[in-house]
């Protein structure tokens, strides 16, 4: 992504629209990827395409949200049962 985002930086925004759709391919749940093809379309003058992007980048991120929340849940499930079987203290 940092070259993608180096091209845009020097005004070689076609490329780095194609490297960011490539990446948004290669990386369907990561939010970054749509969200800076958001900022490279909207640097183009391309309002609407940019928008589109942007609304791929925010269900990304819930998504991705979501399920590092439904982790963090089983992880704590998970840290709760091994303490009951040492007698952990503290834990709640």
């Amino acid at each position: 992504m940092d070259t993608a985002n180096q091209a845009l930086s020097e005004g070689r925004a076609e490329f780095a629209l194609d490297v960011y759709k490539e990446l948004m391919a290669l990386h369907p749940d990561d939010p970054r990827p749509p969200f800076n093809l958001g900022v490279a379309l909207s640097h183009m003058g391309e309002k609407q395409l940019a928008r589109e992007a942007y609304v791929v980048s925010i269900s990304r991120e819930s998504a991705l949200t979501l399920t590092l929340t439904l982790f963090g849940g089983l992880y704590r499930i998970h840290i709760e049962r091994e303490c009951r079987q040492v007698s952990c203290r503290g834990v709640e």
